[in-house]
C-alpha cells in the first residue's frame, strides 16, 4: 500500500499534513471583463433517475428509447446547473472575468446552502448522478476559489464533503459488485478527490486514490479492462469513458507528489494505447467482444478530454495529438468541464 500521506517536517520535529493541492491553484489575473451569468438554480435535495439500458440485457450495451427519455428529463435539472457552473468557471480560469467568478461562487454556495442534491438519494442510477455532479461541482470550486472567501470555501467545502459521503457509503461494501469495480468506481474516485482536495480532506482524498490504485491494477497486458469489455457493442465506448476519470485522478494525484503514472508498472499507459488504437481501428474490440462497436465518427471531448494534461506529460505521441487535434471542444462536464492544461 502506498503512503499518501504528505508531510512537513519543521525544526522541532513537528510534522503535519500539507495542505492538498489542486491542478487550478496557479493564480489568474483578475479582469472586468463582462460575463452573462443565468439566474440562481435552485437544485432539488432529492435525486430521481433511472437507467437508460433495456432491463435484462447483461451486457447494459443496448438503450432503451423509453427509459432513455424518462432518465434525461428526472436529470436536466441537475446537469443544466452542472453545464452553468462548467462554463462560469472556464470563463474565470482563460479571461480572469471576476464576474464569472462570482457567477460560479454564487451558484454554487447556493446549493451549498440549500443542501442540493443532499437529501434522498436512492442506491443506483441516482447515486450515480450525484457523485457525477458533485466530482464537476468540486472541480469547478477549485477552479475559482482563489475569489471567494474564507467563510464561502468553508461552506462549500462541508456540503461537498456530505454528497462525499453518501458517494462513499454507497461504494464501499460494493468490492464484488460490478460498478464497485468498473468504471464507476473511478468516477467515483475522481469525484472524492477532488471533494478532498476543495474541503482539505485527506481521508477522502485517499479513498480517490484508492479507486485508481485499483482500476490500474485491473489493465491486463493487452491494456483492456474485464468489466469494460462486457459492454458488448459499448465496449471501446466504456473503455475511453473509464480512462478519463483514471487520468484525472492521475493528474489530481501527480499535483500531490504521488508518481500515479507509474503505479502498476506504468498500467495505465497501456490502457490509453488499446484506446486510442481502438478508436483508430475497432477491429480488436470486434474481435474480442464479437460485436460491431459503437464509434462517434469524430472524436469528442467526452472521449478524448484526457488528452490535454496527458500530452503536456508525455507530449511524444504524434498519434494522441493527431487525434486530439479533431476534437472540436475539449469540454466535458462530468469532469468540471474544461480539462486541466
Amino acid at each position: 500500500m502506498r503512503a499518501l500521506a504528505v508531510v512537513l517536517v519543521l525544526g522541532g520535529g513537528l510534522a503535519f499534513a500539507a495542505p492538498l493541492k489542486s491542478p487550478w491553484d496557479g493564480k489568474v489575473v483578475v479582469t472586468d471583463k463582462q460575463y452573462v451569468c443565468p439566474d440562481v438554480a435552485h437544485v432539488a435535495t432529492d435525486i430521481q433517475a433511472n437507467s437508460p439500458y433495456l432491463k435484462g440485457d447483461p451486457t447494459h450495451s443496448i438503450i432503451d428509447p423509453v427509459a432513455d427519455a424518462r432518465n434525461k428529463a428526472l436529470v436536466k435539472p441537475f446537469y443544466d446547473v452542472q453545464r452553468n457552473d462548467n462554463k462560469a468557471a472556464d470563463a474565470f480560469r482563460t479571461t480572469g472575468s471576476r464576474a464569472a467568478a462570482r457567477c460560479a461562487i454564487t451558484q454554487i454556495t447556493t446549493m451549498a446552502r440549500e443542501n442540493a442534491m443532499g437529501g434522498k438519494v436512492p442506491n443506483g442510477q441516482p447515486i450515480y448522478v450525484q457523485g457525477w455532479v458533485a466530482g464537476s461541482t468540486a472541480v469547478d470550486w477549485l477552479k475559482v476559489r482563489q475569489m471567494a472567501t474564507p467563510e464561502e470555501n468553508r461552506l462549500v467545502g462541508q456540503w461537498l464533503h456530505a454528497l462525499g459521503r453518501s458517494v462513499r457509503a454507497y461504494y464501499d461494501p460494493r468490492t464484488d459488485k460490478s460498478d464497485g469495480t468498473n468504471n464507476h468506481s473511478y468516477w467515483a474516485g475522481f469525484a472524492l478527490a477532488a471533494i478532498g482536495i476543495a474541503d482539505d480532506n485527506r481521508n477522502d482524498f485517499d479513498w480517490g486514490i484508492k479507486y485508481y490504485d485499483r482500476g490500474v491494477a485491473a489493465i491486463h497486458p493487452d491494456g483492456t479492462l474485464d468489466r469494460e469489455m462486457d459492454r458488448a457493442s459499448r465496449a471501446l465506448h466504456y473503455h475511453l469513458y473509464a480512462l478519463t476519470p483514471l487520468i484525472m485522478l492521475a493528474e489530481l494525484g501527480e499535483v500531490n507528489g504521488l508518481k500515479m503514472y507509474e503505479q502498476s508498472g506504468g498500467a495505465i499507459h497501456r490502457l490509453v494505447k488499446v484506446c486510442v488504437d481502438g478508436y483508430n481501428d475497432p477491429s480488436f474490440f470486434e474481435k474480442k467482444t464479437g460485436k460491431a462497436q459503437e464509434r462517434k465518427p469524430e472524436p469528442t471531448g467526452g472521449q478524448f478530454a484526457w488528452t490535454v494534461p496527458y500530452l503536456h506529460r508525455f507530449p511524444d505521441h504524434p498519434e494522441i495529438a493527431k487525434l486530439a487535434a479533431r476534437v472540436e471542444s475539449m469540454r466535458f462536464d462530468t469532469i468540471g468541464g474544461l480539462p486541466p492544461q
